[in-house]
């Protein structure tokens, strides 16, 4: 065989190129038409269709596995390069899926992972929902859609019965394999998460890792533990974050799975930031995009650059700061990853803002809020009212200020998530501080004191290169009340619970 090969190269009638899985040989177009023209003549095509389709299957099912491991690299290389073999198998098996979907099953249930790791999710969802389509709705296929709708921030084309938590529960209990049963609800609560529902989330993710656990699976318990330290993040619970995030990425590293241990740098990267470990956070994030770069991840890639971003920006470095987001937010729309953009965008209306450009912080936040109310989260809405409000604050408008705070200040109450409360108050001392009146001054200062004793109890005190608001509304509020007085007030702010604040405070409309 390798000498006909060989010969054809020579006369031109097979190429050959060079790439990462070695060399590749495809006909010329000219004679593919001619051959599949005499091939069409024959009662063979049907034949050269199924053993095309059973091959490619057969080499979905046997990477499958090996895409969580040590073989992930070259596995995932393997694939790319099989990309568009993959889609004329899958068009064939969707094809004849009325009456023999068995194929088309397990194609691409086997190729859910492939996709879920090359950023494919758009591909992924339509091709699981083509498949849902010709064949009757078998339970893993419909959380594995539903996971894939949620991702790629449809989800209005999830099935109706996995529309929660529970829905999705109920469904997977008809999975008889209970590692296939695990895998499908992590993904499902990946995307629950990734949707911005962490309570629906950590239900599920709770109930994967309890039969991961159980079938000694320890792939499926790293990745668990992973998404575990990521909503612990959300919540606030700063030592769940780094018991959980270290033991995944050891785990994960010892299994020789570079996407799994990426998926533990963002939250392990933020911890690190929330104690102002800036060294330890840039490492973490650098690692994280050496990986990235390796596995060919352009969302990951997106993720790290703003991350590193984020540590520009609180190195007071604007202008790297700005390059890293813009480079972030650049490679997130060429991907299609909407949550890159936020993030990205984001990134760029806190540098504005931290840099003086007022006018082009609000032009980003509104974009934000206006152009993806879609597939924002709670904790993404707060953080955007909180700038919106200290934008407000420091164009004077105390009004505006404390509209944009009370109302983030309902969704912290709603995330009950310590840090995000402090924000809140802080955000709501600006406004109040804004008047120069000893009364709104005084609850500026207990407010202010609310918000510290907050952080501290969450064992996440303000670092010093993020103490710049905090500190121009402290200076302003001594100012106005004087060192005692202001002492005094803060004082009786550090013994208050931020609700408790929130109701020993009058509004400044009300003063």
């Amino acid at each position: 065989m390798l000498d006909l090969i060989t010969r054809l190269v020579d006369r031109s009638l097979v190429v050959v190129t060079h790439g990462p899985t070695g060399p590749r040989y495809r006909l010329l177009e000219s004679v593919t038409a001619y051959a599949t023209e005499r091939l069409n003549e024959t009662e063979g095509l049907a034949v050269v269709r199924d053993r095309h389709l059973v091959h490619y299957r057969q080499l979905a099912e046997e990477a499958g596995p090996r895409l969580r491991g040590a073989g992930q690299r070259p596995w995932l290389a393997r694939l790319d390069a099989e990309a568009g073999n993959l889609r004329t198998a899958l068009d064939e098996a969707v094809r004849r899926a009325g009456t023999e979907p068995e194929e088309a099953v397990r194609l691409v249930t086997a190729l859910a992972w492939w996709w879920l790791l090359r950023g494919r999710l758009t591909e992924a969802r339509r091709s699981l929902a083509a498949v849902l389509g010709a064949t009757e709705g078998r339970a893993e296929l419909v959380l594995l859609h539903s996971a894939f709708a949620l991702l790629t921030g449809a989800p209005e084309a999830a099935a109706a019965d996995t529309a929660d938590g529970r829905g999705a529960t109920s469904t997977s209990e008809a999975v008889p394999d209970p590692v296939r049963r695990a895998r499908a609800l992590w993904l499902f609560s990946y995307g629950l998460f990734s949707a911005g529902d962490a309570t629906g989330s950590a239900a599920l993710n709770t109930r994967a890792l309890t039969l991961f656990t159980t079938a000694g699976d320890p792939w499926g318990t790293a990745a668990a533990l992973g998404l575990r330290a990521t909503l612990a993040l959300v919540s606030g619970d700063l030592a769940g974050l780094g018991r959980d995030g270290s033991r995944s990425a050891r785990m994960l590293r010892e299994l020789g799975d570079p996407w799994g241990e990426l998926q533990t740098v963002s939250p392990l990267a933020a911890l690190a930031e929330i104690k102002g470990a800036y060294e330890e956070a840039e490492r973490r994030q650098h690692e994280g995009l050496v990986m990235a770069r390796e596995l060919g991840l352009q969302a990951e890639v997106s993720a790290r650059h703003s991350g590193l971003g984020r540590l520009a920006l609180l190195a007071r470095d604007f202008d790297r700061a700005r390059d890293l987001h813009e480079q972030a937010r650049r490679i997130a729309t060429e991907q299609g990853y909407k949550y890159g953009e936020i993030h990205s965008g984001m990134g760029l209306a806190l540098g504005a803002r931290r840099s003086g450009d007022l006018d082009a912080a609000e032009a980003h936040l509104l974009h934000l809020r206006d152009g993806y109310a879609d597939v924002s989260s709670q904790a993404g809405d707060h953080l955007l009212l909180a700038e919106l409000g200290f934008v407000a604050e420091l164009r004077g408008d105390a009004h505006a200020a404390e509209a944009h705070h009370l109302a983030g200040l309902e969704i912290a109450r709603t995330l009950r998530e310590p840090r995000a409360l402090a924000l809140s108050l802080e955000g709501l001392a600006g406004a109040s501080a804004l008047p120069a009146h000893t009364s709104t001054a005084t609850r500026a200062a207990i407010l202010l004191g609310a918000a510290a004793a907050a952080r501290r109890r969450a064992g996440a005190p303000l670092p010093l290169a993020e103490r710049t608001d905090v500190d121009r509304i402290t200076t302003a509020t001594r100012a106005t009340l004087g060192p005692a007085a202001f002492r005094e007030a803060y004082e009786r702010g550090t013994g208050l619970e931020p609700e408790e604040a929130v109701q020993a405070t009058r509004t400044t409309t009300e003063g």
